[in-house]
């Protein structure tokens, strides 16, 4: 039997993890625990940054290039995290929730950017002043559309590099590419985050939607030396299944 069949053999019935790119789901089973994806001001709070972080990473699988983060992608996920939070007749719940808090990773930050200028134009000289607005149209625009904060980090007669932040939770990426489209704007990157650490992944497909949960422990200052996963299965009506746990032994 060739791979090509034994590959589209397996994916009738579980999960592929060599086959395709992204996690698929698998048919429903027995294993199911009823839940709901209503949350209290307490868990809406405790996830809602997590929400926005996984709804930006997946819309850039999607090449979704809006800047404002989608509501539909975050209610949708954060519905499925407050369906594992509720998941309590799971004990695998309790090392995602009590024993190890995970939360996502803020790799594509959702509020901070670093961009460098063409420190010879006009405009410019407004940020170094510390002058919010530029009288560059693009530029006042897009400061004014998101509420941007502007901190200049350095300053030379020829380039100067400014942190921008959005106190709101917004695609830092589409907003970078925005700015690299401006006359004087040299460089625009997405703020990355400086450690590794603890994760959660996202997937859906038409019917489940998918979370990954895991904690990275040992030397994380590039990537995590060793990491435990968990893997929840979200339906429809928001009953939870757990999956697996694999990976490295839990710390």
């Amino acid at each position: 039997m060739s791979l090509k069949h034994f590959c589209l053999g397996i994916l009738a019935l579980t999960v592929l993890w060599g086959c395709v790119k992204d996690p698929v789901t698998k048919p429903p089973t027995q294993n199911v625990i009823k839940s709901s994806c209503n949350g209290n001001a307490f868990t809406t709070d405790y996830f809602k940054e997590d929400a926005g972080i996984l709804a930006v990473k997946y819309a850039n699988k999607l090449n979704d290039g809006a800047i404002s983060i989608s509501q539909t992608y975050y209610d949708e996920i954060l519905a499925a995290l407050l369906a594992v939070y509720n998941s309590t007749d799971l004990p695998e719940r309790d090392s995602v929730v009590t024993l190890y808090p995970i939360h996502a990773k803020n790799s594509e930050s959702i509020h901070q950017l670093l961009m460098n200028l063409d420190g010879t134009l006009s405009w410019v000289d407004e940020w170094r002043m510390g002058n919010k607005i530029t009288n560059q149209p693009d530029i006042d625009q897009l400061v004014s559309d998101y509420d941007l904060e502007i901190q200049v980090l350095d300053d030379t007669p020829n380039n100067i590099t400014v942190l921008i932040t959005s106190i709101l939770p917004i695609n830092i990426l589409n907003l970078a590419n925005n700015f690299k489209q401006i006359n004087g704007v040299s460089s625009a990157a997405v703020k990355e985050a400086e450690f590794d650490g603890n994760d959660i992944q996202y997937y859906k497909d038409n019917i489940f939607r998918e979370l990954i949960f895991s904690v990275g422990y040992g030397d994380c200052q590039n990537s995590c030396e060793f990491r435990r996963y968990w893997r929840f299965l979200i339906y429809i009506d928001c009953s939870v299944e757990f999956l697996e746990s694999y990976g490295d032994p839990a710390p």
